[in-house]
Parts: structure tokens; sequence; C-alpha cells
């Protein structure tokens, strides 16, 4: 994930310094800003992969419900990582669609507005990973193979959007020429 974040700030970084004029100079501000806003995201991101990945094992997961508590606990000090991911991610977006607005051909605004979908793809991940770790605060979960069927539901899901977020921005390269 956070290579594909890094995708993205490369390619607007590249296609901020295509453009000239005034428009364009608006739209390199704007991308500069989304830029910015997703290097803080990939900073965060970093944070909470590394104790998501420590955390909802599939070692952990066989242990449950025994260990409910200190999965809720370890799920509830990430909620917070994942929804200011969100918040960065989504203003970043927000900026690129701006941005988008001063760009000079279709072609370009296209591929633009792809790019700003692929960055929104976070924010629909993160509501997947925190609906995984609210799975542990759900009473009617008794045992560890419904815990774990509902765990990999969401965990398909998510791969889904990667793949979205993915395709997004291989048909926004194209689009650009990048």
């Amino acid at each position: 994930m956070v290579t594909s974040r890094l995708i993205v700030v490369i390619f607007l970084v590249l296609l901020a310094g295509c453009n000239s004029g005034s428009s364009e100079q608006r739209a390199k501000l704007l991308m500069a800003e989304g830029n910015a806003l997703i290097e803080q995201e990939s900073k965060i991101t970093k944070e909470w992969t590394d104790e998501y990945g420590k955390v909802f094992t599939p070692q952990n997961r066989a242990q449950f419900p025994s260990n409910r508590d200190w999965l809720r606990t370890q799920g509830d000090r990430l909620i917070p990582l994942l929804d200011e991911s969100s918040r960065l991610a989504n203003a970043a977006a927000e900026k690129y669609e701006q941005a988008r607005e001063f760009s000079s051909s279709d072609q370009e605004r296209k591929g633009i507005a792809l790019y700003a979908s692929s960055v929104r793809k976070y924010a629909e991940i993160n509501e997947l990973l925190k609906a995984q770790m609210r799975l542990a605060s759900d009473e009617a979960i008794r045992e560890e193979e419904t815990f774990n069927e509902k765990f990999m539901e969401l965990m398909d899901q998510i791969q889904q959007k990667e793949k979205e977020h993915e395709d997004q921005l291989k048909e926004g390269k194209q689009l650009l020429g990048i």
C-alpha cells in the first residue's frame, strides 16, 4: 500500500513540472498541497500497518475469544490512526480534484481524476480495516471460526478495493503517458 502511495506522489510531482501558465501554476500549487498530504498519510500508514501486522496475525485470531479484550484494545489504539490516514487521503484527493479543473486537456483531466479516485480508495480500505478491528468488540461473535470467517470476508473486500486502486492508478498512468 505504501509503495502505491509513493507512486502517486511521484506522478503528481512529474505532472506538476509539465504545466505552465497561471492556471497551470494554480494546478501545481494544488498538486503540491495534495502531495504533502499524501506524504503525511504515508507516514501514518506505515505506523498502523506495522502494528496491525503484529496484532491481527492468524495465530492471534486463532486465540479468539480468549484474547478478545487484548484485540479490542489494540484495535482501539489503531482506529484513530486509520481515521487520520483517511482524513489526509480524502484531503489530498480533494486537492487533486481541484487541480484537475486547471488541466489543459480532457485526457489529462481524466487521468488526474483516476489518480484522485485511487487515493480515495485508501479511505475506503481503512473503513474495512476498522470493521475488522471492531469484530473483537462484537459480543455476538463467540467463537474463533465465526470471528475468522468475518475477518476474512472483510479481507476479501479490502483486496478488491486494493485491486480497484491499482486499476485506477494504471489507467491514470496510461492516460497521462507515464
